[in-house]
């Protein structure tokens, strides 16, 4: 019998059972998959706050990528930049180094007994409670008892859909995302994480571990065919065609595949019922155009898994802490689903609109004269709302209501 049966071995349930073990709790960890191996992901993370919560920050395989302090955005030739808000900087790791890299402290944590290779079959039931679950490892039938089964299996998760969770916001699919790794990338001058429009594409590039570049393009889902049926041509493309960041991929070579997702759908989904709960993607998955997934899969693997210790050992019942848990993780990743959708669905600039930009941009005085109406400008686009949340962010205080109160 284990205390938590966690399925999902990657950022999410790595997570999870690291912070369960080290609580004293009897963790099984399966992942259908065999390490190392890819996963569609923008690969960016930088709430250091819930890594140090799993004890990785000193680890050297986080410095093998670079500390990038700002964000450049371009759009149509133009370019802003500026240092990062939200943290000091983010690292982008490949996958093939952070999932094992976790994966590995989940085993020096505790009690933790880890499962490769191993597939869902079906959950055991007592009446409406789960029970644990049935899985296949490499094919051979094994059953897992647990008091708590978390579900850590991604957006198609198979627990999610046994116990059938309800999704209670869905939005629908925007882009797709399609990522590689090149070689041989020339540098900006200081580390960045870059944020390309063009045309209708986004394309996010950020310099990774083992002097790579992770560089993941995300075109509208409405051209979904014609990338199933040649997206390493169209890939290629599609970064040929945006001269700034071709000048600099003139002498890089491509490592390895072209790695993608049409499967990019957003939810909120109930995150807990009786014997089970949900955790990263397969509870919460946010659209990664704004590249926070890493981040909210560990945070709320904090959150669940101080949400189990309550129930285990505090003895608190099972509904109230959830619902506590269901609050907290939807304070932090909601406003972000929604802002990704936003960010996802905004078109192509028309040529006025690009000409404009440029004007903007390309004299100093008015974009200053931006920067000094930013609130207006902001609150023009967005709203109250994302003013506020803009203004805590930042630490602003007396921030003006009305244009007219700008100097």
């Amino acid at each position: 019998m284990f205390d938590v049966l966690v399925v999902g071995g990657r950022v999410a349930g790595s997570a999870t059972a690291i912070l369960l073990a080290r609580l004293g709790y009897r963790v099984a960890l399966v992942d259908r998959d065999h390490h190392p191996s890819p996963a569609v992901s923008t690969h960016v993370f930088g709430d250091w706050a819930a890594f140090g919560r799993l004890g990785v920050l000193d680890d050297p395989r986080l410095a093998s990528a670079p500390a990038l302090t700002r964000f450049r955005t371009e759009v149509e030739g133009c370019a802003t930049e500026a240092d990062l808000l939200a943290t000091p900087y983010a690292r982008a790791l490949r996958r093939e180094v952070l999932d094992p890299m976790l994966i590995e402290y989940a085993g020096k944590a505790g009690d933790v007994t880890w499962y490769e290779g191993a597939r869902v079959a079906a959950l055991l039931r007592d009446g409406d409670l789960v029970t644990g679950a049935r899985v296949l490892v490499d094919g051979r039938p094994v059953e897992l008892p647990a008091r708590i089964v978390v579900g850590a299996d991604g957006r198609n998760s198979t627990v999610a859909r046994a116990v059938g969770a309800r999704a209670y916001l869905t939005r629908p699919r925007l882009r797709l995302a399609y990522y590689a790794y090149y070689t041989g990338v020339a540098g900006a001058a200081l580390p960045a994480l870059e944020y390309y429009w063009h045309g209708s594409d986004v394309v996010i590039v950020a310099p990774c571990d083992g002097d790579l570049h992770c560089i993941c393009v995300m075109p509208r889902d409405d051209d979904l065919t014609a990338w199933r049926a040649g997206h390493e041509d169209r890939f290629a493309r599609v970064l040929a065609s945006i001269r700034t960041l071709a000048a600099r991929l003139a002498g890089a070579t491509r490592v390895g595949p072209v790695h993608g997702s049409g499967n990019l759908r957003s939810h909120l989904r109930e995150p807990a019922g009786p014997g089970w709960a949900l955790v990263g993607d397969a509870g919460a998955a946010v659209h990664p155009c704004i590249g926070a997934g890493i981040d909210h899969a560990v945070f709320s693997a904090g959150l669940l898994a101080d949400t189990v210790h309550r129930h285990l050992t505090g003895g608190e019942s099972w509904t109230a802490v959830t619902a506590d848990y269901r609050d907290a993780r939807d304070a932090r990743i909601r406003p972000a689903c929604e802002s990704a959708v936003r960010l996802a669905g905004r078109g192509a600039l028309t040529g006025a609109d690009a000409r404009w930009l440029q004007v903007l941009l390309g004299m100093p005085g008015s974009a200053h004269d931006l920067g000094s109406r930013a609130v207006d400008v902001l609150r023009t686009i967005a709203g109250d709302d994302a003013v506020a949340r803009m203004a805590a962010l930042i630490g602003a205080a007396g921030t003006p209501t009305r244009a007219e109160e700008t100097p």
